[in-house]
């Protein structure tokens, strides 16, 4: 069953065609991998998906809602949350309070509840400390909890945007180039750390990422653009193999 359909979506900046006429669908507990060359449109694709962008035609169904032109925050609230290819994380903030964050969307008693310190209130800030502290501890980085976001190693930060999207219990979690900046060793363990998200939480994943290695590693699917194009989309081993893809990627032989 699909839970997202992206349905002849096309993105057009004045008289320049972003993405064009691009279908896809992610099935529900999937991993997904979107990939393709630089410029071919992936991040365009993925600020469609959240609501950062508004496709020029087409539809985006989250869920059973079309979800185009809806605002990212409404869109957070159906169950969708991200990560950056740029990391942002609230530097002066505690690796909890980052985490913690990120459930606003999710909190009930709004600010009078908070100024009053209602039974509500103080029931819900416990729950959230709670989930938050768990995410921490299921992405392996609860021994930072009380340092402050600037203070940490790029992999660390990486893992806490990870955490705080995992927080709001999502339906979907998009990643944006989560291994940017990692060594190998990091490389290695967020493979590890996307296949458990997956199995644990039994989430569907979208993945946008230049390391089509890792990709074909944790993808269950992958779709391929090049120019804002689908040109290929399937299983791993039978994409990468495409002859398109490898032409999109190392350029046409011309012997």
């Amino acid at each position: 069953m699909s839970l997202v359909e992206v349905d002849e979506i096309e993105l057009r900046f004045g008289g320049l065609v972003a993405v064009g006429d691009v279908s896809f669908q992610i099935e529900e507990k999937n991993v997904v991998g979107l990939i393709g060359p630089n410029g071919a449109g992936k991040t365009s694709m993925f600020n469609m998906i959240t609501g950062f962008y508004k496709p020029t035609k087409g539809k985006i169904i989250f869920s059973g809602t079309n979800i185009v032109g809806k605002k990212p925050s409404k869109i957070t609230q159906l169950g969708m949350a991200r990560t950056f290819q740029n990391i942002r994380l609230f530097p002066s903030l505690t690796v909890r309070e980052n985490v913690m964050s990120g459930m606003h969307s999710k909190t009930s008693q709004g600010i009078w509840g908070a100024v009053l310190r209602t039974a509500k209130q103080q029931k819900e800030e416990k729950e959230i400390l709670e989930i938050a502290n768990d995410c921490l501890s299921f992405v392996g980085i609860k021994k930072y909890a009380g340092r402050l976001a600037k203070n940490l190693p790029y992999g660390i930060q990486r893992r806490v945007e990870i955490a705080r999207a995992l927080a709001t219990k999502p339906k979907l979690l998009l990643l944006d180039e989560p291994a940017a900046g990692l060594n190998l060793s990091e490389r290695k363990e967020l493979i590890d750390l996307i296949l458990r998200i997956k199995e644990h939480f039994q989430l569907t994943v979208l993945l946008i990422e230049h390391d089509v290695g890792l990709v074909s590693e944790v993808a269950d699917k992958i779709v391929v653009l090049d120019y804002g194009r689908k040109i290929a989309e399937g299983l791993p081993n039978e994409v990468l193999a495409n002859p398109r893809v490898i032409e999109a990627y190392i350029g046409k032989d011309d012997d």
